[in-house]
């Protein structure tokens, strides 16, 4: 199995998309009853966009460990490039649920951008930033600002992101 693993992460670190589902799709029984190797598979096919193939995999990998979040907000992004957005807020708010972390909060108001509930959006980013005020969190809020025509304030958060920590490190005190 650890070896499957790495030749999977192997072939999607080269971004070599097509061998690396050749190979999952050759060991799909251990893949069906591995979390990683079910996210992975389903990763693989959102690079190849083929986001409905890859709910399934999301599905079980949620299946496999309703703790990570990476798989509800992968089922997310996946229902978001479907434009299936009042589906993607689910698994997007379990995402969060789990672990607040910039990446679902960022497809959640994307998912509410695209679906017209721009105040919707504009609150995720904030209450984001209430909790953190990284580097991406600001980038995201900063790219909504100018999504929805408000430069002047989108150059103010884009000059205080760049001397933001970076998600995820901690800062030396």
């Amino acid at each position: 199995m650890q070896d499957l693993a790495t030749q999977l992460n192997d072939l999607m670190q080269a971004e070599r998309w097509h061998d690396a589902l050749a190979l999952a799709e050759s060991n799909l029984r251990a893949v069906s009853d591995n979390f990683d190797l079910s996210w992975n598979l389903g990763w693989v096919l959102i690079k190849l966009e083929r986001y409905h193939d890859s709910l399934a995999h999301f599905e079980r990998a949620e299946e496999l460990d309703g703790t990570s979040p990476i798989a509800p907000w992968a089922e997310g992004v996946a229902l978001c490039e479907l434009e299936r957005l009042e589906e993607a807020e689910a698994p997007l708010l379990r995402a969060l649920a789990l672990k607040d972390s910039h990446l679902p909060r960022q497809t959640l108001a994307l998912v509410y951008l695209k679906g017209g509930r721009a105040e919707d959006a504009e609150r995720v980013h904030l209450e984001g930033l209430c909790e953190k005020r990284t580097r991406e969190r600001l980038q995201n809020y900063a790219a909504f600002l100018g999504d929805t025509g408000r430069e002047s304030e989108e150059r103010e958060v884009l000059s205080e992101a760049a001397g933001a920590p970076i998600e995820g490190r901690s800062v030396a005190g």
